[in-house]
């Protein structure tokens, strides 16, 4: 029954990366795919060899799931700048009403 998908043939593999991305769209899934990340290194400094081959194989699992290509590289560096762009604002929002208060 899951053959197609454990050895897809060469016309096959959108089936498989579907499967991937369906398996982790959901919230449980976001929760596993976070947890699983966090494991393998990927946002994290790799510190030895065995890490270096975790992290390269969560790159792999973000690009079965269609997260990780060519053509999101620019929307990928977008997104991380706007999370430190919120961080920044967030902590000079703080400074400021600590320096009101004070």
């Amino acid at each position: 029954m899951y053959e197609n998908l454990v050895n897809p043939k060469p016309a096959e593999p959108d089936r498989l990366a579907e499967a991937y991305f369906q398996t982790f769209a959901g919230p449980y899934g976001q929760i596993v795919l976070t947890h699983l990340m966090a494991e393998l290194h990927v946002f994290d400094e790799v510190l030895n060899e065995d890490e270096v081959t975790l992290s390269n194989f969560g790159k792999r699992l973000l690009g079965f799931i269609g997260v990780i290509n060519e053509d999101n590289m620019k929307d990928i560096v977008k997104f991380y700048i706007s999370l430190a762009r919120r961080k920044v604002e967030a902590e000079l929002q703080n400074q400021n009403i600590q320096t009101k208060e004070g």
